[in-house]
């Protein structure tokens, strides 16, 4: 009988224990850079229970011990722990990959796709970078529905292409805006953006982005993010490519004896006088004075078969309390 009451006692004093709440303090960072995360998550499981982390991503419960703490943060995975002896929980949050990619810039901030509302389309940075191309512009090419660019090669200087996102205009010019890290830039500064700078491209095609920017939007918005520096150890990105370039087509050319000749019959055609004398096309035939009755083939003179192109971009990006990226790029063309 007694050995029987004190194993009551023993388990009552237990179930006593184990249902004592307790304080549990600890930090949540992030796992990839040691950073604090503030304003997380922890909830204690299937209760209404919780905290929110300070400025330096501490918190302090009250919990039980076998209860389940739960942290989350907007763009981490979340994760679990159940509470043992242990005073001190500190959680490290590794970044949910999903669900970033879900967020787009609409204007002044971001929402998640399956909450917008008007016509959005998002430009992966992965399809834009390694083309070997003029510009960013050209670079976007068939790579949003929607997002039509005329790039015409032939016309050197300017070649870089242009866009066109919701059809022609009659009046004025029907180009979109472009907003590049929250300020409106000209078709030109868009065009001359290294695409391996770009973070994220935002196409905002309805009438909805004119209750942002106004009439300036009429023919959609391009938002552009470039890439900036992140907390951590330095990281140095290189990037290169080498190419060759050659004419597709260059136009046949009469010699200088065969034009004269045109042009002879030409006038003579016409009823008048021809302009070169047989002795004149005499000399020319036979070339015997080239500097005054030339014969080059000035489009085999000045062009080559093939010509090389390379590029270099080289990045170098991190920092604590003060982030940087710095960036340089170089390209090499051989005429």
């Amino acid at each position: 009988m007694k050995n029987g009451l004190i194993l009551v006692l023993c388990l009552f004093l237990t179930l006593v224990s184990y249902g004592q709440s307790r304080s549990i303090s600890g930090v949540v960072t992030d796992q990839e850079t040691g950073v604090p995360i503030p304003g997380a998550n922890v909830t204690v499981q299937n209760t209404t229970r919780g905290v929110v982390t300070d400025f330096d991503g501490n918190y302090s419960i009250e919990v039980s011990e076998g209860e389940v703490l739960v942290f989350s943060y907007i763009g981490y995975k979340e994760q679990q722990a159940v509470v043992g002896t242990d005073a001190v929980v500190n959680i490290e949050l590794s970044v949910s990959a999903s669900e970033l990619e879900e967020v787009v810039v609409v204007g002044y901030g971001t929402q998640k796709k399956e909450n917008l509302t008007g016509s959005v389309n998002q430009i992966k940075t992965a399809e834009i970078e390694g083309k070997a191309t003029t510009s960013l512009t050209n670079a976007l090419q068939g790579v949003s529905p929607g997002l039509t660019v005329i790039s015409r090669p032939g016309n050197v200087g300017s070649d870089l292409g242009s866009i066109n996102v919701r059809g022609r205009g009659n009046l004025g010019s029907s180009s979109p805006l472009f907003v590049v890290d929250g300020i409106p830039v000209s078709a030109a500064d868009f065009q001359r953006i290294n695409p391996s700078d770009v973070a994220s491209i935002s196409v905002l095609k309805d009438a909805a982005a004119s209750a942002i920017y106004g009439s300036r939007a009429a023919y959609g918005v391009l938002l552009v993010t470039t890439k900036k520096g992140k907390d951590g150890k330095a990281a140095i990105s290189y990037n290169t490519y080498f190419g060759v370039q050659a004419p597709t087509y260059l136009p046949n050319k009469l010699g200088s004896f065969d034009y004269a000749t045109l042009i002879n019959e030409a006038n003579i055609n016409a009823g008048k006088s021809p302009i070169y004398s047989p002795e004149e096309m005499a000399i020319i035939k036979n070339g015997s004075q080239p500097d005054l009755y030339p014969d080059n083939d000035w489009y085999d003179l000045v062009y080559r078969n093939s010509a090389p192109m390379t590029e270099h971009n080289i990045s170098i990006s991190g920092g604590g309390d003060t982030r940087y990226f710095v960036v340089e790029h170089f390209l090499t063309k051989v005429l």
